[in-house]
């Protein structure tokens, strides 16, 4: 059933004399457009149309030309009823909506229709425009598809257009970076580097993209939750197929993991040629703190060993960067090892324990020495040889990190090296000092004389 609604005679008379006073190119104008054109009467009578229009629904003009709602292209049952009423009632729009071809096909079109208004305002007719965008939805689809495959990506993939606003943010970037799609797309991404890493890198950046198509190289990028991220990243422009620039890409990868590997394998290497060079105990404890601390890009390291009185767990020795201040927390832990603090849950458990955010771990004893050094996660291990635990090390990073299984059997292997290398420090003292023992019993007995 057609909405709309039959006029009167003097209406109809009405419209009927307003199209007479339209230019007389009106013809040639309708025939130039390339798109489907309809031109209508206030209760939906078509008056005009181009061959493009009867070229899309497949009807002769003599079927079309006359015929009020409703018409056989026009399929009500797939575009909804209030979309009927603004089209019949000749309100201005822009709509997908659904056709049929006179042999029955179905096709997607892009419907704008507007009143066409007499001197005094009054509608007097309906101007429309059909474009059949079948091609269009082709390729919605075929994007939704690449979009799809960029999201299973695991990089991050962003895209801009020529002015540099973000126009993808895909699932990828996401999960990196912590910032969901809908407040980065339409972001500046000049800004966003600026942002994300920081002026002098971001200028450096776009300066090499203005005389070259792709830069690539590693960045550590601030994450939305204030952590760093080290990441692989290329941003390569974007070209029509006229060779016209119309915008970048950008893929990041995450590089922690590779990173994690690295640091595993240095930090094994710098231990062993630690203690191989170390002329005593002190030496070799202090420079194991640096070099796992170093190698691992922690900021902080103990060294914890029971007291030969007391047999309590005391802070012996501690290592850190040299951008931080550690006196608040190395204070605190020279006071020695509570029950049930870290270096004592390892000694007990003689176990990896990580503290992977140390404001939420309510077990942990020195937060707030810790939270004003700047330190926010950590690890402990034991220092162990044949069975025996000599004692502990822990390090602490500025940054929030997470518990690491391939890192926890590097620290217990470079307890059992730390171990061996206190027995046999110790098992060297004790030699020296049995020898220091023996000269002085020796040089303290009258000399026989024969």
């Amino acid at each position: 059933m057609s909405s709309c609604q039959n006029l009167d005679n003097g209406a109809w008379m009405a419209s009927e004399r307003t199209m007479a006073t339209l230019p007389s190119y009106l013809r040639s104008l309708i025939d130039g457009v390339q798109d489907g054109f309809v031109l209508r009467s206030v209760d939906g009578t078509i008056i005009e149309v181009n061959q493009a229009f009867l070229d899309l629904v497949g009807f002769d003009r003599d079927e079309v030309i006359g015929t009020r709602p409703p018409h056989p292209w026009w399929l009500l049952d797939e575009n909804d009823v209030g979309l009927s009423d603004r089209y019949f009632r000749g309100a201005a729009s822009e709509e997908r909506v659904v056709y049929r071809h006179k042999d029955g096909r179905t096709f997607p079109a892009l419907l704008a229709s507007g009143p066409l208004r007499n001197d005094s305002g009054e509608i007097v007719g309906l101007v429309g425009t059909v474009k059949n965008v079948t091609d269009w939805a082709t390729v919605e689809e075929q994007l939704a598809f690449q979009a799809q495959v960029i999201d299973q990506a695991q990089g991050a993939v962003i895209a801009t257009d020529i002015a540099g606003r973000v126009i993808l943010w895909s699932s990828g970037a996401e999960g990196l970076f912590g910032y969901p799609r809908a407040e980065m797309v339409g972001r500046n991404l000049a800004h966003l580097l600026v942002e994300m890493v920081d002026r002098l890198h971001a200028d450096a950046i776009f300066h090499h993209l203005s005389t070259h198509a792709t830069w690539e190289g590693e960045l550590v990028v601030r994450l939305r939750d204030g952590g760093q991220l080290p990441v692989l990243t290329t941003i390569s422009s974007l070209y029509s197929s006229a060779n016209e620039p119309i915008g970048h890409v950008v893929v990041s990868v995450d590089l922690r993991e590779r990173k994690r590997a690295e640091s595993r394998i240095s930090a094994q290497y710098e231990v062993a040629r630690a203690l191989a060079t170390a002329e005593s105990l002190t030496e070799g404890i202090r420079s194991v703190l640096k070099a796992v601390g170093v190698a691992s890009a922690w900021d902080v390291g103990t060294f914890w060993a029971p007291d030969a009185v007391t047999e309590t767990l005391q802070c012996v020795d501690v290592w850190s960067a040299s951008a931080i201040d550690i006196t608040a927390f190395e204070l605190d832990s020279r006071r020695g090892a509570m029950p049930n603090s870290l270096p004592d849950r390892v000694w007990r458990a003689r176990q990896v324990i990580w503290v992977a955010d140390i404001a939420r771990d309510l077990a942990f004893q020195r937060t707030d020495s810790a939270l004003a050094t700047g330190l926010r996660s950590g690890a402990a291990f034991p220092i162990e040889t044949e069975g025996r635990i000599l004692g502990v090390m822990e390090f602490y990073g500025v940054e929030v990190d997470r518990p690491d299984d391939a890192l926890d059997a590097v620290l217990i292997t470079i307890g059992h090296q730390v171990g061996q290398f206190i027995e046999r420090r110790k098992a060297l003292a004790s030699l020296r000092e049995s020898e220091d023992r023996f000269r002085a019993m020796a040089e303290s007995v009258p000399i026989m004389i024969w």
